[in-house]
C-alpha cells in the first residue's frame, strides 16, 4: 500500500460509505500522510475533513471528480487544488442530485425488464436510486440464487470482487440496456470550471473510462487537461506501463489514487493505487499539485 492516495471518496458520493471522521481515521491507521477526498460532483466533506486531517497530520488535497461528456462518452475529471468555498461548486451539487432524481424510477424500470425483481418501494425514503443500490439490493435478497443474471456477482463469481460497481459497469454505464443519459456538462465546460476555480484538471482512470487513450490524448490536452490518473486500482499492470510513458511524452502530471469508495468496491483499499514510483517521484507530483 502506498502513502499517497488522491482519489478517495466520503459518504458525500452518492456511492461512498463512510463519513469524513471515518475517512481521516482510516487514513491514519493505513500511514496515509497525502490524500484527496474526491467525492462525484461536490465538494461538501471537504470543510469537515480538513480540520480532522491536520489535527492527526495528514496533508488533505482539496479535491472533486466531476462527471462530464467528451463526444458521448461519460468522462470523470479530477480537479486538484479548487476553491471549494467557490458557490458554483453547491450549485453543481444541486444540479447533479435533481438529474439523478429524475433518472431513478427509469432505472429501475430497466432493470425490472431484465426480468429481475426490484421496484420504487423497495427503496422507500431514497429520493435517488442509484445503480449500485439496486445491485446491492439484489444481491442481498435471499432469493437472488434464483435469477441467473446475478451469478457472476455472487460470492465467487467472475465478477464477485467488486460486485456492485461491477454490476454499474456491465448493465448501467453508457451503452448498456439499464443506461439512463443524465444531463451532464460538457468536458471543455469542467476544465474550464476547475480552472477557473483555481484547480488542475486530470483525467480519473483514463484506461477504464477511454479503453485506449491514446487516440483522444491530443483534444484532451487541447480542451485544458494538464494531467492523467496513470495509477488506480482499475488499471492492470499491463496498462500502466504505457500509460505512465504516454503522460511522461507529453509532459502531463502523473497522479495516484484508489478510488476508494468502502462496500461499493470492497476489494479497494486505502493507498490501493498500483503505484510503484520511488517515492522522490511522487513527492515531486504531489508538489506539482501544490504548485
Amino acid at each position: 500500500m502506498n502513502q499517497i492516495d488522491l482519489h478517495i471518496h466520503s459518504h458525500q458520493s452518492l456511492d461512498g460509505e463512510f463519513t469524513e471522521a471515518e475517512l481521516i481515521q482510516q487514513a491514519k491507521a493505513s500511514g496515509l500522510f497525502v490524500m484527496a477526498i474526491a467525492d462525484h460532483n461536490t465538494v461538501r466533506a471537504i470543510p469537515k475533513a480538513l480540520p480532522l486531517a491536520e489535527k492527526v497530520g495528514i496533508d488533505l488535497i482539496p479535491a472533486i471528480e466531476i462527471d462530464c461528456d467528451f463526444h458521448g462518452i461519460n468522462v470523470h475529471l479530477l480537479g486538484y487544488q479548487i476553491d471549494y468555498k467557490n458557490p458554483v461548486f453547491e450549485q453543481l451539487t444541486e444540479d447533479i442530485l435533481n438529474s439523478e432524481r429524475n433518472a431513478s424510477s427509469l432505472r429501475i424500470e430497466k432493470t425490472q425488464a431484465l426480468g429481475l425483481p426490484v421496484s420504487m418501494d423497495d427503496f422507500k425514503g431514497s429520493a435517488i436510486i442509484i445503480p449500485e443500490a439496486i445491485a446491492e439490493y439484489l444481491l442481498n435478497r435471499d432469493d437472488a440464487e434464483a435469477y441467473p443474471i446475478l451469478h457472476p456477482y455472487m460470492p465467487g463469481g467472475a465478477r464477485s470482487d467488486n460486485p456492485y460497481v461491477n454490476f454499474y459497469w456491465d448493465y448501467f454505464a453508457n451503452g448498456k440496456p439499464c443506461y439512463v443519459h443524465v444531463e451532464f456538462m460538457t468536458l471543455k465546460e469542467a476544465v474550464t470550471l476547475v480552472k477557473e476555480t483555481g484547480g488542475i484538471p486530470i483525467v480519473a482512470h483514463p484506461e477504464k473510462t477511454f479503453h485506449g487513450i491514446a487516440p483522444h490524448l491530443e483534444e484532451l490536452i487541447q480542451l485544458g487537461i494538464e494531467g492523467l490518473e496513470v495509477f488506480s486500482s482499475y488499471h492492470s499492470p499491463e496498462e500502466i506501463p504505457a500509460l505512465y510513458a504516454l503522460a511522461k511524452k507529453h509532459s502531463l502530471l502523473i497522479t495516484f489514487g484508489s478510488d476508494y469508495h468502502g462496500k461499493t468496491k470492497p476489494s479497494v483499499h486505502l493507498g490501493m493505487t498500483q503505484c510503484r514510483l520511488p517515492d522522490s517521484e511522487q513527492l515531486r507530483e504531489i508538489e506539482a499539485l501544490h504548485g
